[in-house]
């Protein structure tokens, strides 16, 4: 037969428990809330303290640390930028992303369907060679617009891949020695105009 949980020894055991407990006093507990709420407080106060300090230091990082943008209306970090895809086999991203800022910014009317198409079969065509990665549907989308082009064609496809090289790449990028060197030369040639004054 199995042992009962509870057998009378337990059981008294359990009321002695009860009756020693000591009840608080109507005091005891406006004391012990007063006492809560100052701990309360001074953890809040402590958090808030801690909080500013890591907004500071995050903005001052983020001061630091260039944008994307930036990078990639910068020449020198924008070779720096490409060789670092180069290394990690996505160049494609940083190419066509460079095309479809040609195509937008610098082709005249009369060739944007032979240089629309050319983009299509390098970048977006499913057997391209450097295909990227974007969308399905906006993949169909320039698909159907590539018969009579735009200047915005491209767009969404190129914010699809700017997006992903800003999420993906870029932040692997500032934390590599590409970006590491860059931001050095730049200190040291700072540094050199500095002391040749």
């Amino acid at each position: 037969m199995p042992k009962l949980l509870f057998s009378r020894i337990r059981a008294y055991k359990f009321k002695d428990l009860i009756r020693t407990r000591k009840t608080p006093r109507r005091f005891d507990l406006f004391l012990s809330r007063n006492k809560q709420k100052k701990d309360i407080q001074c953890i809040l106060t402590k958090i808030n303290i801690d909080s500013n300090v890591t907004k500071d230091n995050l903005q001052a990082e983020y001061v630091a640390q260039p944008t994307l943008e930036q990078v990639l209306t910068n020449k020198r970090s924008f070779a720096a930028f490409s060789s670092f895809l180069r290394s990690e086999f996505s160049e494609e991203n940083i190419e066509f992303w460079k095309e479809c800022k040609d195509y937008r910014e610098r082709t005249p009317l009369a060739e944007l369907p032979s240089k629309a198409a050319e983009i299509w079969l390098a970048f977006l065509h499913p057997l391209a060679p450097r295909e990227v990665n974007i969308d399905h549907n906006v993949r169909e989308k320039i698909k159907m617009s590539i018969v009579s082009p735009g200047r915005c064609c491209f767009d969404e496809a190129l914010s699809q891949v700017y997006w992903l090289m800003e999420r993906d790449s870029f932040p692997r990028f500032l934390k590599a020695e590409d970006c590491q060197n860059l931001s050095g030369r730049g200190q040291r040639s700072n540094s050199k105009k500095d002391n040749s004054l």
